[in-house]
């Protein structure tokens, strides 16, 4: 089962990467076109730049969980740094870390969810693009859900000793 997993979880970050590619080539696309645009006296659509902001929120939230997936995110490293002389001690705090970050990504996917609820149930509109905002939203509680899978997966392979948490490439 575990092996099930990881796997869906490499797939799952192969296609995050490729969307951030194609996301990041459509952002920088309409930030250089309507600056193009702009300097020559054409006026541009009002929606573009809310759709770019919007893409850079896209961008920074599935690079999180990107991040998250190759253990590259911002963590303190400082009672580790002591615990390397005793592997015992930092399985134990690697299973315990991974547990509570779990629990947190699980309350803020469940959190996010009913923010998203409630935009999609108020109707609340995105006024220069006239699109409903929790669409563009809903990034929110993939991230969390994804980073809770990911730790999920290296949680089993800690407990299961198919991995001590180490993910360098």
């Amino acid at each position: 089962m575990v092996i099930f997993l990881r796997n869906v979880e490499i797939y799952v970050s192969y296609f995050e990467k490729y969307f951030i590619v194609v996301l990041l080539s459509l952002m920088i696309l309409l930030s250089f076109g309507s600056i193009v645009l702009r300097n020559t006296g054409i006026s541009i659509p009002s929606w573009v730049s809310s759709f770019t902001q919007y893409l850079v929120f896209w961008v920074a939230f599935i690079g999180a969980s990107l991040a998250s997936a190759k253990n590259r995110h911002v963590n303190i490293n400082l009672i580790s740094s002591f615990l390397n002389k005793y592997p015992g001690f930092l399985r134990i705090i690697s299973i315990i870390t991974n547990f509570v970050v779990i629990l947190l990504s699980s309350v803020l996917c469940a959190v996010s969810y009913l923010f998203i609820r409630s935009e999609y149930v108020w109707g609340i509109d995105i006024p220069s693009m006239g699109m409903p905002s929790w669409i563009f939203e809903s990034v929110i509680v993939y991230t969390f859900f994804m980073i809770s899978f990911k730790y999920f997966v290296r949680f089993l392979e800690i407990l299961t000793k198919k991995t001590l948490f180490e993910e360098t490439s």
